[in-house]
């Protein structure tokens, strides 16, 4: 099975609160480019979980939408996702991919505790892990970047 795990795309620097704090334009770009990319690549995860905070749950919408996959919410996406919480939803995949849409630190740490690598996320990245029990082999990284171009957009 493959595991996704994506950082949210940019967010506002300032709301009410943290957990409310919205993408903006760019962030929705990169969300939508992130889907259309998975998508092309025949992408079809059982799951698509994602952290309560609005510029996740904005991020996996966008996703969900290209694939054609309904969203969970899952508090284990949330700041304190760990390598634990990760195999755990995988198990709810049974053997199916998933995507898990979260925050930094934690989507970088559990990437690289998964594959015994340093992987640094920066907003809209997608990692995606072929899973082997509790360890994983990297398949691939995707900035948000890169997903521009492939999904074709030249704007800045």
């Amino acid at each position: 099975m493959k595991l996704y795990l994506i950082r949210h795309g940019q967010a506002v620097d300032h709301a009410a609160t943290d957990s409310l704090r919205p993408l903006t334009e760019k962030g929705n770009r990169q969300a939508r480019d992130v889907g259309m990319v998975l998508q092309r690549l025949g992408v079809q995860p059982a799951y698509i979980f994602a952290s309560p905070r609005v510029r996740a749950q904005e991020t996996a919408q966008h996703i969900g939408t290209a694939l054609g996959v309904d969203i969970t919410t899952e508090d284990a996406c949330n700041f304190d996702f760990d390598i634990s919480k990760a195999l755990r939803l995988a198990t709810q995949g049974a053997g199916e991919d998933i995507i898990c849409v979260g925050h930094n630190p934690s989507m970088s740490e559990v990437s690289s505790q998964l594959v015994s690598a340093r992987i640094s996320m920066k907003t809209g990245t997608v990692v995606c892990i072929s899973l082997h029990g509790r360890h994983g082999m990297l398949e691939f990284v995707m900035p948000a970047k890169l997903a521009k171009t492939i999904a074709g957009h030249t704007d800045g």
